[in-house]
C-alpha cells in the first residue's frame, strides 16, 4: 500500500515539475543559459564562497521556514543559498527563509515539506543565475553525470528520496571540483556534512538515494 501511494505521489510530482520545466511558471520565468562571457567571469573568481554545510547547527535552528524550525525543513533553501553563493551572489539567509515561507513562493503545505524545486529554479533565474529544472525522467538510469556533462554544467541542486522505503525527501547542492563532486549539507544528522564522490551517479548508488529532480545551475551550453 505504501509503495502504491508513493508511486502515485511521485508520478504527480514528476508531471508537475515537467510542466514547470517546459513551460515556466505563471509569470513566464524559464530556465536560461548563460553566454561564454558570463561563464568565464564566474569561473575566474578566486574567492571560495562560505557554504552552509550543517543544517542542524544552532544558527540555522534560529530561523523558521513556514511552520517549522529551519533545521528540520529548510534543506531546499540551504541548497539554493549555496548555489547563489557559488555563482558570486551575496544571498541573505533570513530573507530567503521569509520569502519561501509563503505558499505562492513555493512552500509545500506551509513549509512542512520544504520548498518545491520549481520555486528554486524561478528564484535563480530571477536573480540572474542561469538554471534549468529537470524531472527524474531526464536522467534516470544513471544519466545524472551525462546530463551535466552535456550541459557543461559544474553545479546542480538535487532533490531525492533517501531510499525506496523512506518518506524523507532531501535537497542538496553539488559542485564539480577538479575530478570529483563535493556535495554540501549532505547528511549532517549522521555526521556527513559534506561528501566527495567521483560522480553523482555513484553518489546515488552508494547511499541508496532515489532521485526526484535536478536543477542545472550556471548552464554553459544550451539546455535542449
Amino acid at each position: 500500500m505504501l509503495g502504491k501511494i508513493r508511486r502515485s505521489l511521485r508520478a504527480r510530482y514528476a508531471a508537475m515539475m515537467l510542466k514547470k520545466a517546459l513551460y515556466g511558471d505563471e509569470d513566464g520565468a524559464r530556465g536560461q543559459c548563460c553566454s561564454p562571457a558570463v561563464t568565464a567571469e564566474r569561473a575566474d573568481a578566486s574567492r571560495r564562497p562560505d557554504y552552509i554545510d550543517d543544517q542542524t547547527s544552532s544558527g540555522i535552528a534560529s530561523f523558521r521556514l513556514g511552520a517549522l524550525r529551519a533545521d528540520r525543513n529548510a534543506c531546499e533553501v540551504i541548497a539554493l543559498y549555496n548555489a547563489l553563493a557559488r555563482e558570486g551572489k551575496d544571498p541573505d539567509l533570513g530573507g530567503l527563509m521569509r520569502h519561501f515561507s509563503r505558499l505562492r513562493h513555493g512552500a509545500v503545505l506551509f513549509g512542512l515539506f520544504g520548498v518545491a524545486p520549481w520555486a528554486l529554479e524561478r528564484y535563480l533565474v530571477r536573480s540572474g543565475v542561469p538554471a534549468r529544472l529537470y524531472p527524474y525522467e531526464a536522467f534516470r538510469g544513471g544519466g545524472t553525470d551525462a546530463l551535466l556533462s552535456r550541459l557543461g554544467c559544474g553545479c546542480a541542486i538535487l532533490t531525492f528520496w533517501w531510499s525506496e522505503s523512506s518518506w524523507h525527501i532531501h535537497t542538496v547542492m553539488a559542485e564539480r571540483l577538479n575530478d570529483c563532486f563535493v556535495v554540501h549539507n549532505f547528511d549532517p544528522w549522521r555526521g556527513r556534512d559534506t561528501v566527495r564522490v567521483s560522480s553523482l551517479d555513484a553518489l546515488a548508488g552508494e547511499y541508496g538515494m532515489d532521485m526526484i529532480s535536478l536543477i542545472a545551475v550556471g548552464l554553459y551550453a544550451p539546455a535542449n
